[in-house]
């Protein structure tokens, strides 16, 4: 796609999007208390092949931990929403 296509249609390039979806998604998880990736959390072994080997695509978890600290986000406790009672 065409960067002055994203103008017209007032749309953001695509890999701002996916920084924002994964950003988001990344929180959705955190403030759900039964999500199942909630406690998955990467191991310093498994986080040094990754930066070893970059073909390997690492899993959301330490993606979106790189780019919170790129983009300076404190990292908040979030709050846990039963979004089933609302």
């Amino acid at each position: 796609p065409v960067e002055s296509l994203y103008v017209v249609c007032h749309q953001i390039p695509l890999y701002l999007r996916r920084i924002q979806l994964s950003l988001t998604y990344y929180f959705s998880i955190m403030s759900s208390k039964s999500h199942p990736l909630k406690h998955d959390v990467i191991s310093s072994s498994l986080e040094r092949l990754y930066i070893a080997r970059p073909s390997h695509i690492p899993p959301l978890h330490a993606r979106t931990r790189s780019l919170i600290q790129s983009f300076d986000i404190c990292e908040l406790p979030s709050q846990s929403v039963d979004h089933f009672l609302i």
